[in-house]
């Protein structure tokens, strides 16, 4: 995520068109709109379009205008490319479109001119196109979805979102930024989660991601009569697809001491593996390498750390 970042802050140097691959949940468009306001273009209009939920036929006047006579009912209208010149247009799930409204795009993106629907007359724009998807951009082009041409024209840069599961080291500071959030916009004084349930979550794997785990941080909110969000206050079927057993008062039946160790192997692994070496874990988690050593021994944690003896 840090090298992420980092792309981002470069990709914003410039008006190449990019396009950002990751699944729903993500954060595809706040990655998009990192890009515009790190931009020269961050002062000018930042316009989206998700053309997945919009018609075939509707999409491609939306996209480049329409005039009046074009077709039944038109009338003279702008499309996001002229609404958004100057500044940037972002387009979620691209290989949604058509083929032959791809084709279109494609020929904006060379020529820098679109001409409305119903007209003749090109009209010159200066829009930075961000497009993003949530399926494998080669394997859109290799099932027919994506023309190729407009593939390789889109991914100028190419910027890999990788879901949750795969940055779990991550979860708590989510955790921290979204009760934060919450507790200001639902003037609440949450503190944070049990550490039970901080276990669930490390175990479970986010198949809608960070906008998941945010929609579940404010469910908990919204069922959390504490100041501690519990076991309780959180769906149980996302707990259940965690590994975690429940009775029918939905109260765990696993002891809490269980689950501690649980929690407590996962973050030493993690930790392990992070930083390389026992030296340098001890030293990161603020313990001796000995104590160190002892909770391994006692979890059961294999040495994975490389190069130390």
């Amino acid at each position: 995520m840090e090298q992420l970042k980092e792309r981002i802050i470069q990709a914003s140097r410039t008006k190449s068109t990019v396009l950002i691959y990751g699944e729903t949940g993500t954060g595809k468009e706040l990655v998009a709109q990192a890009l515009h306001a790190n931009s020269s273009r961050g002062g000018k209009r930042f316009l989206s379009q998700n053309c997945a939920a919009i018609p075939e036929n509707l999409l491609e006047s939306i996209l480049f205008g329409t005039v009046k006579g074009g077709f039944t009912n038109a009338e003279n209208h702008m499309g996001l490319f002229e609404a958004a010149s100057g500044g940037t247009l972002f387009l979620d799930e691209v290989n949604s479109m058509d083929l032959a409204v791809q084709a279109k795009l494609l020929r904006v993106l060379e020529e820098q001119k679109v001409t409305r629907i119903g007209s003749t007359k090109e009209i010159p724009v200066d829009v930075r196109i961000i497009a993003a998807m949530n399926e494998s951009p080669k394997e859109c082009v290799q099932n027919g979805t994506l023309r190729e041409d407009l593939y390789y024209r889109l991914r100028v840069v190419q910027l890999d979102l990788p879901p949750l599961r795969e940055r779990k080291e991550d979860i708590v500071p989510l955790i921290e930024h979204y009760i934060d959030f919450f507790n200001r916009t639902m003037q609440r004084q949450i503190k944070g989660v049990s550490s039970e349930l901080m276990a669930a979550f490390c175990q479970y794997t986010w198949p809608g991601n960070v906008r998941e785990l945010r929609n579940m941080i404010e469910s908990g909110f919204n069922l959390c009569e504490g100041d501690v969000i519990d076991m309780e206050d959180i769906d149980i079927n996302v707990l259940a697809a965690a590994g975690e057993q429940y009775d029918e008062k939905r109260l765990p039946i696993n002891s809490l001491k269980a689950r501690m160790q649980r929690f407590e192997r996962y973050i030493l692994q993690e930790a392990l593996t992070q930083c390389g070496s026992i030296t340098d874990t001890a030293a990161c988690l603020g313990i001796s390498r000995q104590t160190l050593s002892a909770k391994m021994k006692s979890l059961e944690i294999a040495d994975i750390c490389r190069g130390e003896e």
